[in-house]
């Protein structure tokens, strides 16, 4: 069991409310200084060699003992990664989070789940048929995960509230959003559990949603569409369930209804169909032994890859081997994600350095990480 000290705990908070520091980011850092409280004081000097020209702004110790003596005026807990109490089915994703935040049941997390979600615009039969899922689902042992918004996820995340609810948000988990919803979020702190991955206040706006609906995808084996557009937050969750390997569903509707369109596409490109919840259950039930499987396998990866951050990330290099790198990885980078491979490939250097170039630049706001070992150039 891996256990922080409380000094240990309110550093890593800090580091990962700090800015720049995204989730790949936290992790590099640790990877390279060991401890949090090392990092953060590592992080001015590695953002001024980025690029940075102002100040980095650092989560100061005086916020994090504000926001852990909230949290825990409020009965929540925080769980960082590489806890035991942290999913295993975050755990072994290449963007986890560096903390969740629970206000609720924390047991439910480590229980097999399926997410449920749609469109806010949801027909009355599509909700309905949404409830009818989540229930059943529910009484065959499995949480169900969504994200509390209107329509489709406050129909699933109601309807299956008696057999175990998890309700992940854009915004802290202070913030009740849409507000309509309070009696929703207080019953689902009493039986179920809300998560966030956001600091307590955070309010947030359309570009912290696919945040959210990674981890919504994250933590279950398997993801249901039931209406949603084909440009959509439900599509976004649908995709990132594809990225991590795990199963999608999607229930068809007409063709001339925009809200099937998303489902419709998702079937045409081998999703599970979805007439009823014994469909749902027989995938799920078969999967169970390939999900364990996969966890195990996926575990292994981590610990390899964590050994070989720390490996790279370890290493000691001059100040001009940086240097030289820095201006040729950040001229071949656009505003779409370019593979790290390709990277270094093409500026002839060793992985250890580049990745070193790539943090820096990271605490300076210039680039950021994204899915699949890649990097894009910040607007």
């Amino acid at each position: 069991m891996t256990f922080f000290d409380e000094r240990e705990r309110r550093d890593r908070l800090r580091l990962a409310r700090s800015a720049y520091v995204g989730p790949m980011t936290f992790r590099h850092l640790l990877a390279r200084f060991e401890t949090a409280s090392e990092a953060l004081r590592a992080l001015p000097q590695l953002a001024r060699r980025g690029g940075l020209k102002a100040k980095i702004r650092l989560f100061s110790e005086a916020q994090a003992r504000e926001e852990i003596a909230r949290l825990e005026a409020m009965e929540a807990s925080v769980i960082f990664w590489g806890e035991e109490e942290y999913p295993a089915n975050l755990f072994v994703l290449a963007d986890a989070p560096p903390l969740i935040t629970v206000l609720g049941h924390t047991h439910l997390l480590h229980k097999e789940g399926i997410s449920i979600v749609g469109t806010r615009n949801a027909s009355a039969n599509g909700m309905r048929f949404a409830a009818r899922l989540a229930s059943s689902c529910g009484e065959a042992g499995y949480v169900v995960v969504s994200g509390m918004a209107r329509g489709i996820d406050t129909a699933a995340n109601s309807a299956a509230l008696k057999s175990g609810s998890v309700a992940v948000l854009a915004g802290g988990v202070d913030h009740i959003y849409p507000y309509e919803n309070r009696e929703l979020y207080r019953k689902l702190i009493q039986v179920g559990a809300i998560v966030s991955e956001m600091g307590l206040g955070f309010v947030p706006t359309a570009r912290h949603f696919p945040r959210r609906n990674r981890i919504i995808a994250g933590l279950t084996a398997g993801t249901l569409i039931v209406e949603a557009p084909r440009k959509s937050g439900a599509m976004i969750t649908a995709r990132y369930a594809l990225e991590q390997g795990r199963d999608v569903f999607a229930v068809p509707g007409s063709p001339q209804d925009e809200r099937s369109a998303g489902p419709n596409a998702l079937l045409r490109d081998g999703a599970y169909l979805v007439e009823g919840t014994d469909d749902v259950l027989a995938v799920l039930n078969k999967s169970k032994t390939l999900k364990d499987v996969f966890l195990a396998r996926n575990r292994r990866q981590r610990a390899l890859a964590l050994e070989a951050e720390k490996s790279l990330a370890q290493r000691d290099f001059s100040d001009r081997d940086i240097d030289r790198l820095r201006d040729g990885i950040f001229s071949l980078l656009g505003y779409e994600a370019t593979p790290i491979d390709d990277l270094i490939h093409h500026v002839d250097a060793d992985a250890a350095r580049v990745h070193a170039a790539l943090l820096e630049m990271e605490l300076a706001g210039r680039v950021e990480r994204a899915a699949g070992n890649c990097v894009v150039r910040c607007r």
